[in-house]
């Protein structure tokens, strides 16, 4: 008898941590604040979660400057690529590497398109990024795991980390607005963040031509850390992987950054498709076609995009022989002819097409 009362009490205290643990679950999914900036993850990520599995060609992971560089439309109206943009604002290699790892739970790409941006900047701040807004955007659009675990552990101070395992107490005071249902971003499409037509006032750059292509400057630990790791598990999963840098504002330092990224990823037999380089190649104009001092505006991006997917069709076919297929007419791909034609439907409300 007194076997079973013990037994009891043992599944009741089972089924109390089990109850609560899928209650904080639940509290994190509900009650935690969800950024419906057009620049925050948690649009693309749900978007993306919802998607067939293995529907992706094409998977783009990186920062705002892939985010408004590499638009996804283009891909399927020119040539039936189905491809998507996991780029979030202020990205860095190691939310990369969950967000690319979280992707491959569903889908099996043929490519991986890997901003390069990051490497550009010092990790000043919790040794990933520079602003504590950044970096909580990230974390909060990224499920757990025990990657993100790993980054909890590693570069937040001991005291703050409760908040990240369960980040609803960190928002407490937005839980009302948390609970208010909220629209898909329209300003974004297979995760590509329309950009402005301008450049803003007072913008001016310096070709990176005249800053030297001989400038070598260390990556940081935590940039060659996780470099490492996203070119292991495209390794492990058999997927091609190249890194882009659509054009950017950049001292000599940082420029030295980018073109050690360069001497890695060659010895790595990597493409690198950097357009600090290439940029005449696309006639793109560092007057003309950026939004502010780092972004690209919409005709900046055009440019961009356009010789890219050039690139990309001759690099696929020279390695493959032609691994990506048109699916235009193939059944089961009408969601990217849906977001094509809400796309061109936003960008007639905009006053941007007739």
């Amino acid at each position: 008898m007194r076997k079973v009362v013990v037994l009891k009490k043992i599944i009741y205290v089972i089924l109390f941590a089990a109850f609560l643990f899928g209650g904080v679950i639940l509290l994190n999914k509900w009650l935690c604040f969800k950024d419906g900036s057009i620049c925050s993850g948690d649009e693309r990520v749900r978007t993306f979660q919802s998607l067939p599995e293995n529907s992706v060609d094409v998977l783009i992971v990186g920062s705002s400057h892939v985010m408004c560089g590499m638009n996804p439309v283009i891909f399927w109206e020119q040539e039936g690529i189905t491809a998507y943009n996991l780029a979030t604002r202020a990205q860095t290699l190691p939310f990369s590497y969950l967000y690319l790892k979280e992707a491959l739970k569903t889908q099996s790409p043929r490519y991986v398109i890997m901003d390069a941006y990051s490497v550009m900047d010092e990790k000043e701040q919790y040794g990933l990024i520079n602003n504590e807004d950044h970096f909580n955007m990230n974390m909060g659009s990224l499920p757990f795991s025990m990657g993100k675990a790993e980054l909890i552990e590693k570069y937040i101070p001991f005291r703050e980390r409760i908040y990240y395992y369960i980040p609803f107490l960190r928002f407490h005071s937005r839980w009302k607005r948390a609970l208010e249902m909220q629209p898909d971003n329209p300003g974004i499409f297979l995760g590509f963040c329309c950009g402005e037509d301008e450049t803003e006032e007072n913008v001016s750059f310096e070709e990176p031509y005249s800053l030297g292509r001989e400038e070598r400057a260390p990556l940081e630990a935590v940039d060659l850390e996780y470099l490492e790791r996203i070119i292991e598990l495209c390794r492990k999963e058999e997927i091609p992987l190249i890194f882009i840098k659509t054009p950017v504002n950049a001292s000599k330092e940082q420029m030295g950054r980018f073109n050690e990224l360069g001497d890695i990823l060659e010895k790595e037999g990597i493409p690198f498709v950097n357009y600090m380089e290439l940029y005449r190649e696309t006639d793109f104009s560092y007057r003309e076609d950026f939004r502010d001092r780092t972004h690209l505006n919409s005709r900046g991006a055009e440019k961009i995009k356009t010789h890219f997917l050039e690139f990309l069709k001759e690099y696929d076919l020279a390695q493959t022989g032609g691994s990506l297929k048109d699916h235009r007419n193939e059944t089961g791909f009408d969601f990217w002819q849906q977001k094509s034609e809400a796309y061109h439907a936003h960008q007639r409300e905009r006053g941007r097409e007739e």
